[in-house]
């Protein structure tokens, strides 16, 4: 038996949304897997190949011990379309395919169950839902495992993506934060978390002017991104609704509902550039379709 999948790009931490929010976009990595007589075999392919393919066996060793597979033989190809250690959710992406592989090898998958076990992995569970299930994703993790709920994003809404020529890992990250908050500062939180969600549900996309800032996680973590608030500025006066942080950095994420998305990409690479700082950007509709099976 050979299982062979897609599974997409995604940004979490959106906005306010820490550790809840994330949204899949358009931008695939494809896993194929099949049992093997022989050790693991894993042939690793595409972006992030030779920094990504040491930390991606441990990764599926990781995962095999979950799955109760620990040394069983298994080939498994892997390529990666996803920017690694950028903020848009490679790792998640691989961890969900392979888990979900090897659920698929041995009979049924119980999907809510593997998004548990990567979020286990992981230590959060936006990137892993939204990659699960496509569109936009609210989640949270229980005593009984991650529950989600999730709603489609029209393809008009763009996503563009900027990547500084730098790179963060989410264990860095999660250092620049502090262990408390202020009280006004969560209430600020709260307030624009429920206005993000409620911009997604209703498509009242107007709201995210105010729904994308957030006083929690990004003001951190913005020196290791680059000019933060320069580049989120002149973004939205090329057009976008806001910009956030992608997931642990270091990606800048301009939303867009109408406008001049090339406009948008130019202002945000020449403010890396003035910086010092070399960019690249990527404009991407959102995926509404999660992890997917392929012939």
């Amino acid at each position: 038996m050979r299982v062979k999948l897609r599974v997409p790009a995604t940004v979490a931490n959106v906005g306010p949304g820490f550790d809840t929010a994330g949204v899949a976009l358009q931008l695939w990595s494809y896993c194929e897997i099949q049992p093997s007589g022989s050790d693991l075999q894993l042939a690793f392919e595409g972006e992030g190949q030779e920094r990504f393919a040491g930390v991606a066996r441990q990764m599926i060793e990781r995962a095999l011990e979950k799955c109760g597979m620990a040394g069983q033989g298994l080939r498994l190809r892997f390529v990666n379309r996803i920017p690694a250690a950028k903020g848009l959710g490679a790792s998640a992406a691989l961890r969900l395919a392979v888990l979900y592989g090897l659920r698929k090898l041995s009979g049924p998958v119980d999907i809510a169950d593997v998004v548990s076990r990567v979020t286990e992995l992981e230590g959060h569970s936006d990137n892993a839902a939204a990659a699960a299930a496509g569109g936009f994703v609210v989640s949270a993790r229980t005593a009984q495992g991650v529950v989600w709920h999730r709603t489609e994003v029209p393809e008009e809404l763009k996503f563009v993506v900027c990547l500084p020529d730098r790179e963060t890992l989410t264990d860095d990250a999660r250092k620049m934060l502090p262990d408390h908050v202020p009280l006004g500062d969560a209430v600020f939180n709260i307030q624009r978390a429920s206005l993000l969600v409620a911009a997604f549900f209703s498509r009242d996309f107007e709201l995210l002017r105010e729904a994308l800032q957030d006083r929690i996680h990004q003001r951190y973590r913005a020196p290791m991104v680059g000019p933060f608030d320069e580049v989120a500025r002149a973004a939205r006066d090329a057009g976008a609704l806001g910009v956030f942080i992608g997931g642990s950095g270091p990606a800048l994420v301009a939303v867009v509902a109408t406008g001049n998305t090339d406009g948008i990409a130019r202002a945000m690479e020449a403010t890396f550039q003035s910086a010092g700082i070399g960019a690249r950007t990527m404009i991407l509709p959102p995926s509404n379709s999660g992890l997917e099976e392929i012939e």
